[in-house]
């Protein structure tokens, strides 16, 4: 038996080369498209090996979607941390207000000190015992705050309300946030210059200066004085805008004042009209001539005062002066005027007559009687 190989094909016909089918089993070639693993035939007849594209990966997509998710992350926790920081200053700002209102209240001087940047000026009524006082006058109740937005990392004003006896007061207090929570706002403020001379107490206290900073409050101010009092027995501090002056004083005169002013002008105008001098006092002295240039002859005036202006000097109502509160005063035309005869010099001799005109020499001058002088003497002008 022969060992050639037998071939099924008739003997001197070529076979053709095949490549091998690597494709899955049920896959379908489209037309025209190379089969992957399929060899090809090349222009110039020799045969290669296309092998199957490799799908790209989407490894790098997956790495850049988490950065960019870490990194939202992270932005939206650090505005959540200053969120957080700003709200936390804002409260605390806000806690400061109601600690240093509550202090005030409940009469703890130095805890509402505490809460406040206080530098050189008069604190000396600021303590208990002042505050006492003010909270049996008028006590500091239902103090509310509000949490403020802000706006910068220094300074916030806090909105706050509370009352005072029956009094509302709403108002806004600075606060120093950059280290902490300090108060900022200024104090309440009274004025006593005009009345320093009467040695003035608040809530039974003396102030150190002329100038004192009060804690919000309700004030008894008196004078070391029987003859001046203020207008109203208490002022209030409402808020750190509050600066008392001497018109909120309003000093008026006691009615021991009233009877000693009266009696010291009555006494001088009596003198002055029982003077037969050509300058009595009284602010009421009388020209040497005439306008005619007649001369009158000094002790021989002659003066009257009528039922009327002696019915006025009992009712008058002296006031403090505007430029000297611990002055009173009245205008010269509350005092009536006088009648006048005089000895005259005439070319042809001396006559006696009636004087007539008005001003200089018949109306009095203006009263003033300083209640700080000993000897409460009253000077004319």
């Amino acid at each position: 038996m022969s060992n050639t190989p037998q071939s099924s094909q008739p003997t001197g016909q070529a076979v053709p080369l095949q490549a091998p089918d690597f494709r899955p089993q049920g896959s379908t070639p489209q037309w025209g498209q190379p089969i992957p693993g399929q060899a090809t035939q090349q222009v110039n007849g020799s045969w290669g090996y296309q092998p199957e594209a490799r799908k790209p990966s989407k490894k790098p997509l997956f790495i850049i979607g988490g950065v960019v998710l870490v990194l939202i992350i992270a932005a939206i926790a650090s505005i959540l941390v200053v969120t957080s920081a700003k709200k936390s200053k804002a409260q605390a700002a806000a806690d400061a207000v109601k600690e240093y209102l509550t202090a005030v209240s409940e009469g703890r001087a130095n805890d509402a000190t505490s809460k406040l940047n206080l530098s050189g000026a008069d604190t000396s009524l600021l303590t208990d015992e002042v505050l006492n006082r003010s909270k049996q006058l008028a006590p500091i109740t239902d103090i509310v705050t509000t949490v403020p937005e802000l706006e910068n990392e220094y300074t916030v004003d806090v909105p706050v309300s509370y009352k005072i006896g029956g009094t509302m007061v709403s108002t806004e207090l600075s606060v120093d946030i950059s280290e902490g929570a300090k108060i900022a706002s200024s104090l309440g403020e009274i004025n006593l210059k005009a009345v320093s001379a009467l040695q003035p107490t608040l809530n039974g206290a003396t102030p150190a200066t002329e100038e004192p900073l009060l804690f919000p409050g309700t004030y008894e101010v008196a004078l070391n004085s029987p003859y001046l009092q203020t207008a109203q027995p208490t002022l209030t501090v409402e808020d750190s805008t509050t600066y008392l002056g001497e018109s909120d004083l309003d000093l008026r005169p006691t009615e021991e004042a009233v009877r000693t002013f009266r009696d010291k002008v009555k006494g001088d105008i009596e003198a002055c009209v029982a003077s037969k001098a050509i300058d009595p006092g009284c602010g009421a002295a009388l020209p040497n001539n005439l306008d005619n240039g007649e001369a009158l002859i000094d002790g021989s005036i002659i003066r009257k005062l009528s039922a009327e202006a002696h019915a006025k000097l009992d009712v008058l109502a002296p006031t403090p002066d505007l430029s000297n509160p611990t002055t009173l005063s009245v205008l010269s035309s509350e005092l009536g005027t006088m009648e006048l005869e005089a000895n005259i010099q005439t070319s042809s001799g001396v006559q006696h007559g009636t004087l007539v005109g008005n001003g200089r020499g018949f109306n009095f001058g203006r009263p003033v009687l300083n209640l700080l002088d000993p000897e409460l003497k009253v000077t004319w002008k």
